[in-house]
């Protein structure tokens, strides 16, 4: 039995998690599941977190957006959105009805309020990054072509030890 496999129970006695779904209904060996620790869990939520994050934000900027195409208001096309130039543009709109501003201004509040969260979250992932036991995995992931920090903390958090995989067919087919 390999080490990952094992968790002690509350009476001190080597226990395994099986998934259901994994049971053979042939005699045989049982096949383990892999628990993240508390900390692997934290990490998990945390990624997660910024998903979430980044979600919300796309939502947020799709209603601005859908708001100022509702009144003809479309920024030139070919440049880039979301830029300081970008919401320079947006202050010198003028709307018609006395409610649209206070609509406008509450899109773009929104706006910039999910952006600064995504920001906050990313800072909290670096700072939880220097405590975490897989950093060493992390900083090496990163040496791969393409992939940046919050990449590699993303899979480092969901994969948990890559240890538990005997080969990398067995790790891909994880994946």
């Amino acid at each position: 039995m390999v080490a990952y496999n094992r968790q002690i129970n509350r009476l001190g006695h080597y226990c395994r998690v099986v998934a259901p779904s994994l049971i053979s209904t042939k005699t045989g060996e049982l096949t383990s599941v892999w628990v993240p620790n508390q900390e692997q869990e934290a990490m998990r939520d945390l990624t997660r977190l910024r998903e979430d994050m980044k979600g919300l934000k796309r939502v947020t900027k799709q209603r601005l957006n859908a708001f100022l195409l509702r009144y003809s208001r479309s920024y030139d096309a070919g440049k880039r959105r979301w830029t300081q130039v970008h919401f320079r543009w947006m202050e010198g709109l003028k709307f018609d009805v006395a409610v649209q501003p206070i609509v406008f201004q509450e899109y773009i509040d929104a706006v910039k309020e999910s952006e600064a969260c995504v920001a906050g979250v990313e800072k909290e992932m670096e700072m939880a990054l220097k405590h975490w036991e897989s950093a060493p995995v992390v900083e090496a992931l990163m040496a791969l072509h393409g992939v940046k920090q919050i990449t590699a903390m993303t899979i480092m958090a969901e994969l948990g030890d890559i240890t538990r995989f005997d080969s990398p067919r067995q790790l891909m087919s994880f994946f």
